[in-house]
């Protein structure tokens, strides 16, 4: 293929923060993709849509509506920083909101089991060459877009911060599994013999936890610091409700 006419400021920033080299990023993109860059490339920045944005940001999650959309004039047109702060997976999770896909179908896209996918979004399974070749399959980019992404991501982090992430991250990875194995029965009680309300329950099994954490009380199956902080937030959750 080849490329478009000489692309405008904002396009060609917007290729080169991928740290990929130019004739490599168009050898790597379908023609659909190929149609609407050349399209942005010979259209005036006032005349960029809302719907070009979008379709943009998806190309290049780097960027924001904001960078692309001709309604923000205060938009920076002098980088693209390629300095990725939050993990490669936010932007598979966007990638799923924005086209309605759920967690089993893009397991299925991917070739990979349900717990797989939560092992992804958890951090617990960096992006290898092999997934690489597979998110740019179902989620567009090349594979190097994919690989530069989860590098630049573990490079940002401090030790500590590192910790942090993976410990909330282990939190996330047990909410969704239990949710998975046993529905929404914190915030949403069969009330048998209890009739208080989820709110009252949630409580309870607090109190429940905080007793365990103080008398010491771990067992192989359970840890109850990880299941306190797990319901104190499905009591944030309900309160949100």
């Amino acid at each position: 293929m080849d490329k478009p006419k000489p692309l405008d400021e904002l396009l060609s920033q917007a290729i080169a923060a991928t740290g990929i080299d130019p004739d490599d990023f168009y050898a790597n993109i379908t023609g659909d993709t190929l149609s609407l860059l050349t399209t942005v490339a010979e259209m005036p920045q006032s005349e960029m849509t809302s719907d070009y944005a979008k379709r943009l940001v998806k190309i290049f999650p780097s960027t924001t509506l904001d960078q692309w959309c001709k309604e923000n004039p205060s938009r920076d047109l002098t980088s693209f920083l390629p300095d990725w702060k939050d993990p490669a997976h936010n932007t598979i999770q966007d990638y799923m909101v924005e086209n309605h896909i759920s967690p089993e179908e893009m397991a299925s896209r991917l070739g990979i089991s349900l717990r797989g996918l939560i092992s992804i979004f958890a951090d617990e399974v960096p992006i290898d060459e092999n997934l690489a070749q597979k998110l740019s399959e179902v989620c567009g980019n090349s594979p190097e877009f994919w690989l530069k992404r989860q590098a630049q991501y573990d490079n940002s982090l401090t030790d500590t911060q590192t910790a942090i992430a993976n410990a909330c991250d282990e939190i996330k990875s047990m909410l969704l599994e239990k949710n998975r194995r046993y529905g929404n029965s914190a915030l949403e009680p069969v009330r048998i013999f209890s009739k208080s309300n989820p709110d009252e329950q949630i409580r309870v099994r607090l109190d429940d936890k905080l007793s365990r954490i103080a008398s010491n009380q771990d067992d192989e199956d359970e840890d109850p610091i990880k299941d306190f902080i797990g319901y104190l937030i499905l009591l944030l959750v309900q309160k949100r409700r």
